[in-house]
């Protein structure tokens, strides 16, 4: 649990076989979005999928991926040149196939589409 003057910013708590998160006030930020991305996966207690979900390493770059096409966007946010690793199962999210890496170095805000094969 993390207080700011005697409030809870953010506290997460396991009872039984239930999880909760709670953050109240988080501004956006490219960590923030990871951070709340990851709270998501750990109270649905899939935290080990994180990883084999084509989730960049970078939280500056996103991953849109378009499983029936066998593809992803890969997109740097960033204003400045960005390097990430991406992996991901290679056919999609449907938790088959050999988890893939990938080393990607993108410029500033440059997208580029990946096969997921």
């Amino acid at each position: 649990m993390r207080l700011q003057d005697a409030s809870a910013e953010l506290a997460a708590n396991q009872v039984g076989e239930g999880r909760g998160v709670y953050i109240a006030g988080l501004p956006y930020s490219h960590d923030n979005a990871r951070v709340l991305h990851r709270a998501i996966y750990w109270a649905a207690g899939r935290e080990a999928d994180f990883a084999t979900q084509w989730v960049p390493s970078n939280p500056g770059v996103e991953v849109a991926v378009f499983e029936e096409a066998g593809k992803a966007l890969v997109m740097n946010n960033l204003t400045e040149a960005a390097s990430t690793t991406v992996s991901g199962r290679a056919t999609g999210l449907a938790g088959e196939g050999e988890v893939r890496e990938l080393q990607l170095d993108l410029e500033p805000m440059e997208s580029r589409w990946i096969d997921l094969a």
